[in-house]
């Protein structure tokens, strides 16, 4: 089973997120974000950290409080999207459409690593689950809490 998706979960006492940021490279996951934008940055400061724009283009209401997805404007990263709530980062997805770009998470593994590649990189840590929209018992959610339990990595396979 390889790794379709990767998401990068932020708990809160609001809306659960998900999302990355980088320690040394603009393509390394870690529970902080990726790259220069991290979790609870509000668009203005993510386009800012990112010297480019952001586009919404799936707001989920017309409400400015709500849940919405953006993308970089200038079509780059189209692979990555960052869901905002109540206009923040709550969120950064990763193979939101085909990768081109290889994303990995500080422990080496990406969008399409093996599951056992994942269990190894992350051992008695890593948490696995049934994909909730899984056709089959392949499906997994590999999760990965940080010791506060308030962030934490989705892996998702087989989807």
């Amino acid at each position: 089973m390889k790794i379709c998706g990767l998401a990068f979960f932020v708990f809160w006492a609001v809306p659960i997120g998900v999302t990355a940021v980088a320690s040394t490279s603009e393509t390394t996951l870690t529970p902080d974000g990726l790259g220069p934008v991290k979790i609870g940055m509000t668009k203005r400061q993510a386009e800012q950290a990112l010297g480019k724009k952001l586009h919404v283009e799936y707001p989920m209401t017309t409400d400015s409080n709500s849940c919405s997805y953006a993308f970089r404007a200038d079509g780059k990263d189209r692979d990555v999207g960052y869901m905002l709530i109540d206009s923040r980062i709550a969120r950064i997805d990763i193979g939101v459409i085909p990768l081109r770009a290889k994303i990995l998470t500080s422990a080496g593994v990406g969008r399409g690593s093996t599951e056992n590649a994942v269990r190894k990189a992350y051992g008695k840590r890593l948490q696995v689950s049934p994909h909730p929209y899984g056709d089959d018992d392949s499906w997994h959610y590999l999760t990965v809490d940080e010791p506060d339990h308030k962030r934490g990595i989705i892996f998702e396979t087989d989807c």
